[in-house]
């Protein structure tokens, strides 16, 4: 798969390493961001946006965003249900060597995504850089779960015969991350889930998208199969309802308050 999903980010981002000290340029106004849905960029059905300003300089925007609605979760749902059977049927084997793949992609982009994470969110250069190589670890050591038992072997009680346990997949998840570690969290989320053959539908943070649009484009490099991973900006009022509610998706996964997940 020829990976051109993070092509917006690389033709206007503004976050150029330079050489200098802070190792980032000053922020301009992107264009917009797109979904990532069944392997394609797309903008929010209703082509609507919003704008990310910077918390340090409240009149720079960051990004434009796509803001997305019911219909773009249908249709990310929809890819992820139909990208299942051949994900989780593939040897684990295989589904690890697509997330070692893409812990290179990421370690290739850490400066971009680091600058990206530092204006989107106020964090110092030195806590994103760590935190774009946290993202990198947690991918490389869920493909090392390859080499695991995959079930477990167990004698009857009453007969001695030989009971087998295997691990399966449910299905497409829904994948809810917060604002506040935008690489790693969703990284801890996706990798286990993509790992043992689960797709996904990851939800990124209202206040914090580009880092993770830069862990999708790494995905996409990586040759991750169209529909494996899914990717939606937007309200977490309108789209992550309509995750939850969306009886297609098998399980939810939400770091956020008590309010929120209620």
């Amino acid at each position: 798969m020829t990976a051109h999903f993070d092509e917006p980010i690389q033709e206007t981002n503004p976050f150029v390493h330079r050489g200098e000290k802070r190792g980032c340029s000053k922020p301009q106004r992107h264009r917009p961001t797109r979904n990532y849905i069944a392997g394609e960029r797309r903008p929010a059905a209703t082509e609507a946006t919003y704008e990310k300003h910077s918390p340090m300089r409240r009149s720079e925007v960051v990004a434009l965003v796509a803001s997305s609605g019911a219909e773009d979760v249908d249709a990310a749902v929809a890819a992820a249900r139909a990208s299942f059977p051949s994900w989780a049927t593939l040897p684990m084997a295989k589904r690890a060597s697509h997330l070692i793949g893409t812990a290179d992609a990421l370690e290739k982009r850490a400066k971009e995504a680091a600058c990206d994470m530092a204006a989107e969110m106020g964090k110092p250069l030195r806590e994103t850089r760590g935190e774009v190589g946290r993202g990198v670890q947690i991918l490389r050591y869920a493909a090392s779960e390859t080499y695991r038992p995959v079930g477990e072997s167990f004698e009857q009680a009453a007969t001695g015969a030989q009971v087998s346990t295997r691990h399966r997949a449910l299905g497409a998840v829904a994948l809810i991350a917060p604002w506040n570690f935008p690489c790693a969290i969703p990284v801890w989320k996706l990798a286990p889930a993509l790992i043992y053959g689960y797709t996904a539908v990851l939800k990124l943070a209202h206040a914090s998208l580009l880092t993770r649009l830069h862990v999708a484009a790494a995905f996409a490099e990586a040759g991750l199969p169209a529909g494996v991973l899914n990717v939606l900006t937007g309200s977490g009022s309108v789209i992550g309802a309509a995750l939850v509610r969306d009886p297609r998706i098998r399980a939810v996964s939400l770091t956020g308050s008590l309010e929120t997940g209620s």
